[in-house]
């Protein structure tokens, strides 16, 4: 039926609009607070809310470590700016490389996966 409004339907509320329901929330990494934020992909860099610095959009997978973790916070700055975003790698047989824990798993995985950059 031509005109038919959504809030015409008995269950209206359950539909979403388009846009709510098309975007995914990505991390943005603060590397100088050592935080993570979860923003929908925009075109415009993004800053931190709180110290106001450009921030770095990884993907989906990626994991904070906790604020203290001054030493993981470390690993994941080589790993980024080596240019890996904590995108999947998938290894054959099917499995998906592990990212690191530690600065010197990370110079092993840098070396071995660079070649997956973006």
């Amino acid at each position: 039926r031509q005109g038919c409004i959504v809030s015409n339907f008995k269950n209206h509320k359950r539909f979403m609009p388009d846009k709510v329901n098309s975007s995914y929330l990505f991390p943005h990494v603060c590397f100088a607070c050592r935080k993570s934020f979860r923003r929908p992909v925009s075109e415009e860099p993004r800053k931190c809310p709180d110290c106001g610095l450009q921030t770095v959009r990884l993907s989906r997978k990626f994991k904070a470590p906790k604020k203290d973790d001054v030493n993981a916070w470390l690993v994941v700055k080589f790993v980024v700016d080596s240019g890996l975003v904590y995108q999947s790698i998938r290894l054959e047989g099917g499995y998906l490389a592990e990212y690191p824990k530690t600065m010197k798993e990370a110079e092993v995985f840098v070396a071995q996966y660079g070649r997956h950059k973006n």
